[in-house]
């Protein structure tokens, strides 16, 4: 749950996600190991609507040879992610 101060800043834009967020905890797979970036993945950031524009309710396959070798702990820190 986001801290007190979060929500009143983000107010509905956050509600949505939120809610986005339980929706699909339910039903998609969880991620077991963090994968490569893709090749164009510099092109996306920071492009506007990407949500609008890219979102499937389908979740993907996934790809293993894809996947890095250590287990994904849910860090964003990439140090905390090595054993």
């Amino acid at each position: 749950m986001p801290r007190r101060g979060d929500r009143d800043r983000h107010g509905a834009a956050l509600d949505k996600w939120l809610k986005l967020n339980a929706e699909y905890a339910q039903v998609w797979p969880n991620i077991v190991a963090k994968g490569k970036p893709p090749a164009d993945a510099e092109a996306f950031d920071g492009l506007p609507d990407k949500f609008e524009k890219y979102f499937s309710p389908k979740p993907g396959h996934g790809d293993a040879a894809n996947a890095l070798a250590e287990p994904y702990s849910g860090a964003t820190d990439e140090s905390a992610m090595k054993p």
